[in-house]
């Protein structure tokens, strides 16, 4: 069994140490904001993750690095030239990955209604994003990109519960790892070309 490659191993324990310190003094921290009419979300090169002030952090499911990785292996990229639907794969994964991160953000932050207003409208737009997409692509999809796709739909439909920590947010959690873990499958050692 192949283990996580060590660039991407220090990222995602950089990643979760933010999250951590974000939970455990979530008044410390306050919400970047954000436009509402920006719609960059779906063009990257990252998904959309909610930064936090005054660190300047995003709160992310995953480091970056290892986002980079599944994206390339699953889609390709600018530089080297998209696989088969590979650019409308990428806006789509963008969105449902932008979902999950400002799920947990919200978590993280224990955001109150006002707080997260303008995140939930953000995410709706990226769910509306995703399903357009979605219906413009085969049916044949990978599996990851459909079950990534699915957890992101299932986010965004306890999107507007209130408060953030309601019985749910150990469901939203479970979404969060099950993506988490399809996009690790990706941070092998060595890295997919």
């Amino acid at each position: 069994m192949s283990e996580m490659n060590e660039s991407i191993r220090r990222a995602e324990d950089a990643r979760s140490a933010i999250i951590m310190y974000v939970a455990s003094d979530p008044t410390s921290y306050t919400p970047s904001p954000i436009l509402d009419d920006d719609r960059s979300y779906m063009k990257g090169p990252l998904s959309a993750a909610i930064s936090v002030e005054p660190t300047g952090h995003a709160l992310r499911i995953v480091s970056t690095m290892a986002e980079w990785a599944m994206l390339n292996w699953l889609c390709g990229n600018k530089l080297k030239g998209f696989r088969r639907h590979g650019e409308r794969t990428t806006e789509l994964l963008l969105c449902c990955i932008g979902i999950a991160n400002y799920t947990l953000g919200l978590i993280a932050l224990d955001a109150t209604v006002k707080m997260r207003e303008p995140f939930v409208f953000k995410m709706e737009q990226m769910g509306e994003s995703m399903d357009s997409i979605a219906v413009g692509l085969p049916s044949d999809r990978h599996a990851d990109v459909h079950s990534l796709y699915l957890d992101a739909d299932k986010l965004l439909s306890l999107r507007n519960e209130t408060p953030v920590h309601s019985g749910n947010t150990p469901k939203r959690l479970k979404i969060i790892d099950k993506m988490r873990a399809i996009i690790l499958f990706y941070a092998e050692d060595p890295l997919p070309d």
